[in-house]
């Protein structure tokens, strides 16, 4: 598909350039907006934006596709997948790291700060505060977030029923943090409302 194929009739989005007929390689939903990723490593985003998860400048929502900006303020261009939240969007780039913007109440921005909302993306970061790296996979769940590595799962967000997977129940984190007791070799991860589940080889 298209990005001209998911505006239908509405016309060009209302930002510099045009996608035109660029190959959409990924694509997700959240609870009110959504979000396609370009071979190109272009993020189009649209639907609701309450909480700033269109990635642009602030909280109206639009029908037809915006570009997401990234964290230098320049649309972002390299990316290879994306994943949307309740009102939050976490995006893999090319380089195995992971931006998120949105709402970030319960930490599912990753940045190392609960409270903060932003439409301006934030690296998800380490317990030592540098940005996690060699990110193989993303998902997100309504409100918190994870992503799978070559020997771990690493997730931050709402804790609400064990989700993250260390242990904890009815907290938050806004770091990244291993999932405890995965022995073995994560292949695939999914996530849920409050839940996530990932396949891990060698068990």
């Amino acid at each position: 598909g298209t990005i001209d194929a998911a505006m239908g009739d509405a016309g060009p989005p209302p930002c510099t350039g045009r996608p035109g007929e660029s190959r959409i390689v990924d694509v997700d939903v959240g609870f009110g907006h959504a979000c396609a990723v370009t071979e190109e490593g272009a993020v189009w985003c649209w639907g609701s934006s309450t909480g700033g998860q269109l990635g642009v400048e602030g909280t109206a929502p639009s029908p037809v596709p915006v570009r997401a900006l990234g964290p230098t303020g320049a649309p972002i261009d390299d990316a290879v997948e994306v994943a949307c939240g309740r009102e939050s969007t976490c995006v893999r780039t090319r380089a195995g790291r992971v931006i998120c913007f949105g709402a970030g109440e319960f930490g599912e921005l990753g940045g190392g700060d609960v409270s903060r909302s932003s439409s301006a993306p934030v690296f998800v970061v380490e317990v030592s505060g540098e940005p996690i790296e060699g990110v193989l996979e993303i998902d997100t769940g309504y409100t918190h977030a994870c992503a799978r590595r070559a020997s771990d799962v690493l997730c931050w967000g709402l804790e609400e029923s064990g989700a993250l997977g260390d242990g904890e129940v009815a907290s938050s984190r806004a770091v990244a943090a291993p999932a405890a007791r995965i022995a073995g070799t994560p292949s695939a991860l999914s996530t849920g409302w409050a839940t996530t589940v990932a396949i891990v080889d060698g068990l």
